[in-house]
């Protein structure tokens, strides 16, 4: 039997290579229609949803209540007037789950698309260190998807909040680093997404399982948690191990401040942060898996 090793070029890695390689993996993406069409679906689809929840919500003017011990009689003497619930920002980004399914389409599609046609033998045969490849891949679409997130991000908040306040609807004000945060926040969800996405590829070679695990892994936990279809422990567990976790950081206010704590008011059981973090360190290892698995195996 004989072992059959992974081919390698002979030439010497020069300092320059890494950014021609760099320039060579944008020009593949920007060239291919369909991914760039992916891309501009996910930023649309992300203020569709936008628009579509803000018309929905609770009018500002308030709603005349009886709070709890108080007789009907006296509630209307007394013409109690209690503040209405309020919407969050979160709310105008419900739209990420179905917007990150575009991007792990095309970011699976960036990766399997060689493999597929062949073409893997290609680039890996111009580039001696295996493992810049997948670097500048992983460059270009994080680069990509962060643009494509931040775009989406903003303008789902601004379209979907003047929309709500034109037609008469309360939303919670936060300051504008929360803001901020949440919309760069989610652009950097989407970023990372599409890396681990695409280091998924790498590493099982498929397009259909690669985007099977991704929205598995991404969008089925925070799918579950919004449609309060799954049991309350289960949900909380997933957006905590998972990295669906990292919807976190589109929370706009603490847990106490809401009267239903959910995904779809805005709270996750993880600070912001720290459930990005779950994200990164899922990224982190599958990227190190791919980079292990394309020095080993043969393209």
């Amino acid at each position: 039997m004989t072992t059959v090793r992974p081919y390698r070029s002979s030439a010497p890695a020069r300092r320059g290579d890494f950014a021609q390689l760099l320039h060579a993996e944008w020009t593949k993406f920007r060239t291919v229609r369909g991914w760039v069409t992916g891309m501009i679906v996910a930023v649309l689809v992300i203020v569709g949803f936008g628009l579509f929840a803000s018309g929905g919500g609770v009018k500002a003017s308030g709603t005349k209540t009886c709070p709890p011990g108080m007789s009907s009689a006296s509630c209307r003497s007394a013409a109690v007037s209690l503040p209405p619930p309020e919407n969050t920002i979160a709310l105008y980004l419900i739209g990420t789950f179905a917007g990150l399914i575009a991007v792990a389409v095309v970011a699976t599609m960036f990766m399997s698309a060689e493999y597929r046609q062949g073409l893997i033998r290609t680039t890996l045969a111009a580039s001696p260190i295996r493992g810049r490849v997948l670097t500048a891949k992983a460059i270009v679409i994080g680069a990509v998807a962060f643009a494509a997130g931040l775009a989406a991000a903003a303008g789902a908040v601004i379209f979907a909040t003047d929309l709500a306040h034109h037609r008469g609807l309360s939303v919670l004000s936060v300051r504008w680093p929360t803001e901020l945060r949440i919309i760069a926040g989610t652009a950097a969800l989407i970023a990372v997404a599409a890396v681990f996405t695409l280091a998924i590829a790498a590493i099982v070679r498929r397009s259909g399982a690669t985007v099977t695990i991704a929205i598995v892994t991404i969008v089925f936990p925070y799918f579950l948690s919004i449609s309060n279809s799954g049991a309350t422990g289960v949900t909380d567990f997933l957006l905590r191990v998972t990295p669906a976790a990292a919807f976190a950081v589109q929370q706009p206010t603490p847990q106490y401040y809401l009267a239903v704590t959910s995904p779809a008011t805005g709270f996750f059981p993880l600070a912001p942060w720290a459930g990005f973090a779950v994200l990164c360190g899922w990224t982190v290892v599958a990227l190190v898996l791919a980079a292990y698995l394309l020095r080993r195996r043969d393209a």
